[in-house]
Order: structure tokens, then C-alpha cells, then sequence
């Protein structure tokens, strides 16, 4: 009896719970071209072409795009991403439950919890290049606010930077410099959504 085989659509739950698909169209040159919706109908490829993965901006965007070389190790994201899972926007957070405990009883406890999970800071990590980076993520909106940059690829010693906040500045500023990823990123990850973010500089002796 031969062997029935069902194939599925290429499907994605991306960061808030939401289920994207991958279709297919066609460019005005009769070129195909690939994009994720929520909606179910349409023409649904079975398979991911040759050369292309799903990407996953932080903020729950989601593309196909071209596999892209990159020197950060996967396991090294991981570490990263790990770390920063657990951790919310504390300053944000505060506010958020001030705000609720006021209007609590006019919210049913379905969308009272639905409400804290949109507006809650989230922290999520990516790659580019040879940078992983961690956004500050709230509903859709994503903002980096640290990074860990590559800078000797045989020894694996990274460099740590943070986002300045000041109107004179707005740029990186280094914070840690030439050591393992996995010792700065246990040193600095935990001063995300913290006051203590904004006291991580680099010792001048």
C-alpha cells in the first residue's frame, strides 16, 4: 500500500503568540517572492526555497530572508538570549501595576492580564554580523540597548557596549572590553530595566 504523505504550510508563532504563514506571490517580472501573513488562504508554499530562513525581527516581524554568514556562534546567542529571558522593564513594570491596581476592578482578569503582557518591557537578542544585540521590545516596538561585539574571532573575546540616553550623545558607549562573552554578558545583562544601566561605564583608573 503506498504511503500516503501530507505536507503542511510553513507556519511561524512568532514572540506574541501570533501564527504567521508563508506565501507566495509574484514580482511584475514574473519573479516569486515570499512573505508571511496571519491569513490562512492564499497560495501556501510547503517548503522553504534553497538558501532562505525564517527570520524573526525582535518586536514579532517576520520575514523570509537570505541565509546571512555571520562569526557569533549559536550557542553563544543562545547564552545570550537565556539570560535576558526572564528579565522585564522593572521601571516600566512599576508603572504599569500602579496604573492597574487603580482601574482593576473595571478590567475583567482575561484582559487585565492580556493589558500586562502587551505593555510589559521584554529584552530579545539578535545577530548582525559580528554583533549580537539586544533590543528593548514593548508591543511591536523595538529598540537596541546593548550589544556584544566580536573583536578577536580566534580567542572568541567580545567587547561590551550600552545605548547613552543623553540628548548630546545618543550612541554607544563602551562598557566592557576584550574578555568571554559568557563574563560580560553575566556582568551587564542584569542591569537591564534597571537604574543600574544607566551606571554601567568603563573604570578609569
Amino acid at each position: 500500500m503506498r504511503e500516503l504523505k501530507i505536507t503542511m504550510p510553513i507556519s511561524h508563532q512568532n514572540c506574541q503568540g501570533q501564527i504567521y504563514f508563508l506565501h507566495e506571490g509574484r514580482t511584475k517580472t514574473g519573479k516569486p517572492q515570499y512573505f508571511f501573513s496571519l491569513k490562512t488562504e492564499g497560495n501556501l508554499p510547503k517548503k522553504i526555497p534553497d538558501g532562505y530562513h525564517i527570520y524573526e525581527r525582535p518586536g514579532g516581524q517576520v520575514f523570509l530572508r537570505k541565509i546571512r554568514e555571520s562569526s557569533i556562534k549559536e550557542d553563544e546567542l543562545d547564552y545570550v538570549q537565556k539570560k535576558i529571558a526572564s528579565i522585564v522593564d522593572s521601571e516600566n513594570s512599576d508603572v504599569l501595576s500602579d496604573l492597574c491596581s487603580i482601574v482593576h476592578r473595571k478590567i475583567p482578569p482575561e484582559k487585565m492580564s492580556l493589558l500586562m503582557r502587551r505593555f510589559q518591557d521584554k529584552f530579545q537578542a539578535d545577530i548582525r554580523k559580528n554583533e549580537i544585540i539586544i533590543y528593548r521590545v514593548q508591543a511591536s516596538n523595538a529598540m537596541p540597548i546593548m550589544k556584544f561585539v566580536l573583536e578577536n574571532e580566534d580567542k572568541r573575546l567580545f567587547s561590551a557596549y550600552r545605548w547613552c540616553f543623553k540628548g548630546n550623545i545618543d550612541d554607544w558607549i563602551e562598557i566592557g572590553f576584550y574578555d568571554k562573552l559568557k563574563t560580560l554578558v553575566d556582568k551587564h545583562c542584569p542591569a537591564l530595566g534597571t537604574d543600574k544601566f544607566y551606571e554601567l561605564l568603563i573604570a578609569v583608573e
